[in-house]
């Protein structure tokens, strides 16, 4: 096989890997986006606030999942392969789009209706608590020499095409119908689009190979090696969690939360919320990669530590000046910064993660941290700074969370660059 044919087999092969990405932050995304419709359809209340904030809770319900599946799936795919196991997770997570796009409303099954969510919301989040590692982890082993960062970049730029296809679908939608429209049935129309994926993206990835790295190794562990090594290695996770929490929560507070904090918070319009998520959609997509680059040039250490300090320095000023000048013109500019600090950051996050995680269990250190970061942190994003505004009255206090998470994920950096000998601030010899 020549180059040439070498770099296109790479390249459909991480196609092949990250297709079940997309189809989880596409569905997390939508669930975001329209969050008030579905608060109305499936938590009704005489308090917009209240409603909303179930709705979220119902949204950050599914993260709480994600530790429990990040344990058992991912002692499933360190033992029996990462092609099986990202087979496995994306059928469970198709399950829980279809459940939520066919639930009937409050007014039709009464608590049926909510019930039915929360589990489709619980199925998601098991599955997508390996998903991540799951995909990270096979892309770290299928890297050439040199360009892990490069390659587990893509991880997190996947889910970046689902946003932008969601925000396109989304300003399709909103242009199309009447918001009567949009609040009776045309919310779930998102929804259906992602069934519709679905049978395509289960003929992609049964396609995969198996990792050469995972079929050389002579000794899987089983569920009582990996649970005691887990044991062993628990203040390794609790660190991993806390680097992780800089990622997750920024994340949800840039994609999942900007369309509700537009409209509720600026006043400004839907079709202004859905451009800036799409900008920021592009603007993660083309960083990601560049920065998982740069981290293979530089190292990891160097842009975790620039990129938490620019974010605590920056994170609540940049937010105080967007309410206080609520335009579409500086919506835009201060969420693209604060895209821009995301990526930056999480493209060498990702891939040190993979690298300090012992690697007999790989994929389940590496999604439990994640899982453990999502669920504390990053899942309940939306409705922490929902709170955090009605309790203070400030609009940019969401600024603090992400000030916050930041902290932790400076102060864990530096433990683990400091401590954990198995990372050098120079990764470029890393396999």
């Amino acid at each position: 096989m020549n180059s040439g044919q070498a770099h296109s087999s790479k390249f459909a092969t991480v196609i092949r890997v990250t297709s079940g990405n997309f189809l989880e932050m596409f569905d997390f995304f939508v669930f975001g986006f329209y969050a008030t419709y579905i608060a109305k359809t499936f938590f009704p209340t005489n308090d917009p606030f209240s409603s909303l904030l179930l709705t979220f809770m119902t949204f950050g319900a599914g993260f709480l999942m994600r530790p429990l599946g990040a344990i058992i799936l991912g002692s499933y795919v360190d033992r029996v392969g990462r092609r099986k196991g990202l087979i496995l997770t994306l059928g469970m997570m198709a399950l829980g789009t279809m459940l939520i796009a066919f639930v009937p409303g409050y007014a039709s099954i009464g608590l049926f209706a909510p019930f039915l969510v929360l589990i489709g919301r619980l199925l998601q989040g098991f599955s997508a608590g390996v998903e991540l590692g799951g995909v990270s982890v096979y892309l770290s082993e299928m890297a050439t020499p040199g360009n892990k960062g490069f390659y587990v970049s893509w991880q997190s730029a996947s889910q970046q095409v689902a946003i932008i296809f969601a925000a396109t679908l989304g300003y399709v939608v909103q242009q199309t119908l009447s918001p009567v429209q949009i609040g009776e049935w045309g919310w779930r129309i998102p929804f259906f689009v992602g069934c519709m994926i679905v049978p395509i993206l289960f003929v992609i990835r049964r396609s995969l190979q198996e990792t050469e790295e995972f079929m050389a190794r002579k000794h899987k562990p089983n569920l009582r090696e990996i649970v005691q090594s887990m044991k062993s290695n628990w203040l390794l996770i609790v660190l991993g969690m806390m680097m992780v929490s800089m990622t997750t929560v920024s994340f949800y507070l840039i994609t999942v939360y900007t369309p509700t904090f537009g409209k509720a918070e600026l006043n400004l319009s839907t079709t202004d919320s859905l451009l800036v998520t799409l900008c920021i959609g592009i603007s993660n997509f083309i960083w990601l990669p560049i920065m998982g680059t740069l981290s293979d040039r530089i190292g990891r250490k160097p842009l975790l530590v620039v990129f938490t300090i620019l974010t605590i320095l920056t994170a609540y000023p940049a937010l105080s000046w967007l309410v206080s000048i609520p335009t579409f013109k500086n919506m835009l500019i201060v969420e693209l910064w604060l895209s821009f600090l995301y990526a930056s950051y999480n493209g060498a996050m990702v891939v040190a993660l993979t690298e300090i995680i012992p690697v007999e269990v790989r994929t389940v250190g590496f999604s439990l941290a994640y899982s453990l970061a999502t669920a504390i942190f990053g899942g309940f994003t939306p409705a922490i700074a929902t709170s955090l505004i009605q309790e203070t009255g400030n609009k940019a206090s969401p600024g603090l969370w992400m000030t916050f998470a930041a902290i932790c994920g400076l102060v864990s950096t530096l433990i683990l660059y400091r401590k954990n000998k198995m990372i050098q601030s120079n990764t470029v010899l890393a396999k």
